[in-house]
């Protein structure tokens, strides 16, 4: 392909499947840049959408679905028939090999908490990019901590962490509230006392 155009080049890699980016990046650093390319990210996320729109009309019929789910502890991209019932694996979202227990989804961003023996760690994956961000806490993170993945009126992706439980080591409620900012990179803690009447409810989707 050394001898094609870029833009050829651009609609033969937008038809792979976005867990193979990272394998393609590291072939050449001429595909490393055309990938990560803002006219690359917008053709392939247009035919990951047409394509997407083509596996509507099968998962109307009951036929396939693609989700991404926790297996062995690595992110992973499945593919999953409804009409024959079958999960067929089709690879794996890179975290730096560490073991991840939980994940949360927003605008292709992926929000991956560690597994560890010590204390979790937070890192934020972006498959399309082949980008991994880890963040380092303000302070340091709770055992009991909970997170949520999003994004404000500006389309700046944000991370809730908080806390708002009994912690047996220290024997009293430990309440905290914060949220670290992508674009800044970043912690700003939230005032939310023990006693106030709050509700913190959100959707984590992880079906493609």
């Amino acid at each position: 392909m050394s001898d094609l155009p870029r833009e050829m080049e651009e609609e033969v890699l937008s038809k792979l499947p976005v867990t193979s980016l990272g394998e393609v990046r590291s072939t050449c650093k001429k595909w490393n840049s055309i990938t990560k390319g803002h006219s690359f990210l917008k053709r392939h996320m247009g035919e990951s959408a047409e394509g997407a729109s083509k596996k509507k009309q099968k998962q109307r019929k009951g036929i396939e679905i693609k989700v991404v789910m926790l297996l062995e502890k690595r992110v992973s991209l499945m593919s999953v028939n409804l009409l024959y019932p079958s999960i067929e694996p089709i690879g794996n979202i890179n975290a730096d090999g560490v073991d991840i227990s939980k994940i949360i989804h927003c605008d292709g961003l992926f929000l991956c908490i560690t597994e560890e023996e010590s204390s979790s760690r937070v890192v934020v994956l972006n498959p399309y990019l082949g980008q991994t961000r880890w963040i380092e806490p303000r302070t340091s993170y709770h055992r009991f901590d909970s997170y949520a993945l999003g994004y404000d009126n500006k389309k700046k992706h944000k991370v809730l962490r908080f806390v708002n439980d009994y912690d047996p080591r220290v024997k009293h409620r430990v309440c905290e509230f914060e949220i670290y900012s992508l674009d800044s990179n970043s912690w700003k803690l939230v005032d939310v006392g023990p006693d106030h009447d709050w509700t913190t409810s959100f959707i984590s989707v992880a079906c493609l």
